[in-house]
């Protein structure tokens, strides 16, 4: 409970009309790309990152410890629908050092990669701009917003 919280006023620092624990964005200018059989999107990504980095800065994940309680951080994982974008993410977070947050605690997966997997804060990337692509299928999309 203290993590739902804690994210709620964090997300009102990126939506002032931010209700519940959900935040929507649409980003421009946007660049989605189509590599072969896949697609990235270079500015969500590296907004993504920016999201998860001030998540570590402002401790938003942090549970300090008590008297009766260990001190805790929540996991966070990152969905998108592509090869491409999640290889993308992957790249980005490798090129950050440790100091600025906890490796073992961020995933980035494809919405069929996440399945069986936990984290306290999700973030879904939907990466196309041009149309839902991907998430045309019923039941991609209905993986994708069940985790979110």
């Amino acid at each position: 409970m203290r993590y739902v919280l804690r994210f709620r006023q964090f997300l009102t620092l990126y939506g002032k009309n931010t209700t519940g624990s959900n935040l929507l964005l649409s980003l421009t200018p946007t660049s989605e790309r189509k590599d072969i059989k896949t697609y990235s999107n270079p500015i969500n990504a590296a907004y993504t990152v920016r999201l998860v980095l001030d998540i570590f800065k402002r401790k938003v994940c942090a549970v300090h410890p008590t008297e009766t309680t260990p001190g805790q951080r929540s996991r966070i994982v990152v969905i998108a629908p592509y090869d491409g974008q999640k290889n993308l993410y992957k790249e980005m977070f490798a090129r950050i050092s440790n100091a600025e947050f906890v490796r073992g605690l961020v995933e980035v997966h494809t919405i069929l990669g996440v399945q069986g997997h936990e984290a306290d804060l999700v973030i879904f990337d939907m990466t196309r701009t041009s149309n839902f692509g991907f998430l045309c299928q019923h039941v991609n999309a209905n993986v994708a917003l069940r985790w979110c």
